[in-house]
């Protein structure tokens, strides 16, 4: 069906690069991996992975900031999902 989405989005933290370790530290069942795609719910922080070697300057083109969370939507429950990043973002200090 051609009216689909995919299950990948991303979170742009406002609180930049820090807040963006702490949201990936405060999660506990959805992992971090440098790539995406897979049957379990993961994230990514292109940043510092897949677009590493970009300066500031290339990033701020790419659209990539320092809050940039990247998450791959596995096939758990979604209201698990949900609670889970509603937990791990509410603790952000």
């Amino acid at each position: 069906n051609n009216n689909l989405f995919g299950g990948m989005l991303s979170i742009d933290l406002a609180g930049g690069e820090r807040h963006a370790y702490e949201l990936l530290r405060n999660l506990e069942t959805i992992k971090f991996v440098p790539s995406l795609a897979g049957v379990s719910t993961s994230t990514s922080y292109p940043a510092k992975t897949s677009h590493r070697s970009l300066n500031d300057e290339e990033l701020r083109k790419a659209n990539i900031s320092k809050g940039l969370i990247r998450v791959s939507v596995g096939l758990e429950d979604i209201n698990d999902i949900i609670d889970e990043f509603e937990r791990a973002i509410a603790k952000i200090r």
